[in-house]
């Protein structure tokens, strides 16, 4: 009797960083530079301690020019890609793309820094959503004006126009 083996999709995340400094810009009003950087700081952290333990993500990929952001991912374990200064998330994003399809993976999960209250469970559920080749499966933000998650499978299928 023959069997099958069925080579399971992996599911890279990634996530896009502003500098620390550029995050959050709206709450420039009512917290200082220094509030504003450790804020963003702890969304990064808080991100990767939730993705990190989302079973079905394999691998996770920061992407930044902020070289603190970068620091924490690797502490974190996670792959970096350092970004121009001038680089905007489109751009960042599609540099980690790039990378992603030389190493052949096909289905990537984006997700932002800014959601606070990110859970595990709300991550797993959104990839549950994944159907079959080709899909994008988009998580929009509260207002219906953003994008708080997006499943790309396969790579290519999708411009990205972030911002």
């Amino acid at each position: 009797m023959q069997t099958k083996t069925f080579h399971k999709i992996k599911i890279w995340a990634i996530i896009p960083v502003k500098p620390f400094h550029k995050g959050k810009s709206r709450l420039s009003k009512i917290l200082s530079d220094t509030e504003r950087n450790y804020l963003n700081q702890r969304l990064l952290i808080n991100s990767l301690q939730v993705i990190k333990n989302v079973a079905s993500v394999d691998n996770i990929i920061v992407v930044s020019c902020d070289l603190s952001a970068l620091a924490i991912a690797r502490e974190y374990g996670v792959h970096t890609i350092l970004e121009n200064r001038l680089t905007e998330i489109n751009r960042a994003i599609n540099r980690a793309v790039i990378w992603l399809n030389e190493i052949k993976v096909s289905k990537v999960l984006i997700i932002p820094t800014d959601l606070p209250l990110i859970k595990i469970e709300d991550v797993e559920n959104f990839l549950q959503l994944s159907k079959k080749t080709p899909e994008i499966v988009i998580a929009p933000d509260h207002n219906q004006t953003g994008t708080n998650a997006l499943l790309v499978n396969p790579l290519g299928i999708l411009q990205f126009d972030f911002g």
